[in-house]
């Protein structure tokens, strides 16, 4: 094994230690939504429920990406994959940080429940109802500093976006050497 090699494996911007931090910080998201739900008693919403799912997605992403440690176009397959689920994730977080905006009274009625939907309902036309927001999305029950969960989680997403594109950036120069 080379200089550069052993380097790369110490590195703490190698991507098994990128990717390890990401998944680590998913798995703290992912427990801090079971607090509020379970202890807390905050049933999520519907486009909370998906932003769960987006962070368990990420996060499985990344702790195989965080397994694999991989080098070359293993970095950039990786990245555009993880990057399609962050931006998914972040999407949601986003039009519901959109609907908080607004006024309580202006966003539509409660809706069914997502489980209601998903078992009664065509999966598109679930998703459709989902992403258009009831009315229990646009509440704020919790907030840190100015920020929603949702706010929160868009924050956290741009962050795993950021991270994701610099080890796209830096596995070029790895494939390279």
């Amino acid at each position: 094994m080379n200089e550069h090699s052993k380097h790369q494996y110490t590195s703490l911007s190698s991507p098994r230690i990128i990717y390890g931090i990401g998944f680590l910080t998913c798995l703290v998201l992912f427990l801090v939504s079971l607090y509020f739900e379970f202890v807390m008693q905050m049933q999520p919403c519907p486009l909370c429920i998906l932003q769960r799912l987006s962070v368990i997605v990420v996060g499985l992403l990344m702790l195989m990406a965080a397994i694999h440690n991989p080098k070359g176009r293993g970095v950039y397959v990786y990245g555009i994959i993880i990057l399609v689920a962050i931006l998914l994730g972040a999407s949601v977080s986003a039009r519901q940080v959109w609907l908080q905006s607004f006024p309580h009274e202006t966003v539509s009625s409660c809706g069914a429940g997502l489980y209601y939907m998903l078992s009664n309902l065509p999966l598109n036309e679930t998703l459709k109802l989902v992403l258009h927001g009831s009315g229990e999305c646009d509440i704020v029950h919790w907030s840190l500093w100015g920020l929603s969960m949702a706010g929160w989680l868009l924050l956290f997403f741009a962050l795993f976006a950021v991270m994701t594109i610099y080890q796209m950036i830096r596995g070029g120069r790895w494939h390279k050497n």
